[in-house]
Formats: structure tokens, C-alpha cells, sequence
């Protein structure tokens, strides 16, 4: 995407023909999970729990559920 490494991207639609139409409630979100595994790897807890979408990303990726209640 030319995006300079984002691990997240976050799309939503538009009408073409009328921008003044909302459709904001209709999104694609299009996560490199190699590049949050990588930050999850540093980040403190207190860091984790700040950020909602890193904290759903170690959900997702951690191999011991116990470990991240």
C-alpha cells in the first residue's frame, strides 16, 4: 500500500456519486500480525492495556490464554 510499515490499515466505503452519505459503520481493517507480533514482544502491561487494538492482537496471537487474563 505504500504505507511506510503500518501493521494496521482501516478502510471504509464511500458513495462516489454523493460523499455527503455516511458509511462510516461499514469498515475493513487489514492487520500484518508479523509486525504487531513484534511490538506485542515489547510492550510493557501497562502499555497493553492503554491500546484496545494491540490488546485484541495479543488476544489473537498468544499461545497461552491464561497468561494474558
Amino acid at each position: 500500500f505504500g504505507d511506510d510499515g503500518k501493521p494496521h490499515r482501516c478502510f471504509k466505503l464511500i458513495d462516489t456519486e454523493n460523499q455527503n452519505i455516511s458509511l462510516d459503520y461499514i469498515q475493513m481493517h487489514l492487520i500484518e500480525v508479523q509486525r504487531f507480533i513484534d511490538i506485542l514482544e515489547n510492550l510493557t502491561i501497562e502499555e497493553l492495556k492503554k491500546n484496545k487494538l494491540l490488546t485484541w492482537m495479543k488476544f489473537f496471537t498468544s499461545n497461552n490464554l491464561k497468561s494474558i487474563e
